[in-house]
């Protein structure tokens, strides 16, 4: 367990999400206006939606320290234990953000959402294909939610990020990412693709 937990890189988490809270704590409800490159306009975007995203970096680096090969020749499912390591670095975050919005006025709950939302694609990609594609994905999702603007037809659906804390549809796509990405590392399909090796 020690081994599983140094070469996930589960400190470097840990640190991120202390890290992740206290930036919460200290920006509260501030926001910063984003142009759009689809759709024309601006919207006021609070700095929140953002936080997740060292969190989902480290969590997505810790995943690509997967060697299925090896790890298949344990007697234990390692699979779970990364399924675990994804849920509970959700579960930690929400605790954290949580708590740094008891001490201000802060906005946990746009930060979980979208934190469930980039952890799930990542370990989804990365549990299907490679620790590589897990990566893109969370710049991918990132940039087309946040250049497409608030007047483009169907931008509700799209602009998961952005959406109010008590939007349902993009609390829907974040559980079922997280799910997915949570059965699929329990499941372990089939061995990950390192690019350039």
């Amino acid at each position: 367990m020690t081994n599983w937990l140094k070469t996930r890189r589960a400190k470097m988490i840990f640190l991120w999400i202390a890290g992740m809270a206290v930036l919460s704590a200290l920006l509260g409800q501030r926001v910063v206006e984003l142009p759009a490159v689809l759709g024309g306009g601006s919207s006021s975007t609070p700095w929140a939606i953002f936080l997740p995203l060292p969190v989902v970096i480290a969590l997505a680096h810790g995943l690509s320290s997967r060697a299925r090969a090896v790890e298949a020749a344990c007697h234990r499912s390692i699979g779970r234990w990364d399924a675990a390591l994804v849920a509970g670095t959700v579960m930690l975050s929400a605790l954290a953000l949580g708590a740094a919005a008891v001490a201000t006025d802060g906005m946990p709950a746009l930060a979980v959402r979208n934190l469930m939302l980039l952890s799930g694609t990542a370990a989804v990609l990365t549990a299907l294909h490679s620790a590589e594609a897990g990566a893109g994905a969370i710049a991918l999702v990132v940039v087309l939610t946040n250049s497409i603007g608030p007047s483009v037809r169907g931008s509700g659906h799209l602009r998961v990020m952005q959406a109010p804390a008590d939007d349902l549809w993009s609390w829907l796509l974040a559980s079922a990412a997280l799910l997915a990405a949570i059965a699929l590392l329990v499941r372990d399909p089939r061995p990950t693709r390192h690019v350039g090796r």
